[in-house]
């Protein structure tokens, strides 16, 4: 039992220094393209794709998972009905043709 404990809080410390050192970043970038692209990003999906991993640049693939349209005068605490911007299991995609 020690092992998965020691081993589940490995991937808690690693998934909270992601969050801490990533999530500024992130928010960033997401409020960048939600004022071009006019949506409100609820929630994302990143994934990375070590195989095709070239001089140590690793492509990431985002997928808006959920968005809905902005407001003229929405702001992010504004409690508005979200949809999803595809079909359950394919949405938008920067890896995608």
């Amino acid at each position: 039992m020690s092992n998965l404990s020691e081993e589940i809080s490995r991937y808690a410390q690693a998934e909270r220094q992601l969050g801490d050192e990533a999530g500024p970043l992130i928010a960033a970038i997401i409020r960048s393209i939600e004022a071009r692209a006019g949506l409100c990003i609820t929630e994302l999906r990143v994934t990375v794709d070590w195989a095709s991993c070239i001089n140590g640049s690793i492509p990431a693939n985002c997928t808006i998972v959920r968005a809905h349209t902005s407001l003229p005068s929405e702001g992010h605490d504004s409690p508005v009905a979200t949809a999803t911007t595809g079909v359950p299991g394919g949405s938008l995609s920067s890896n995608q043709d």
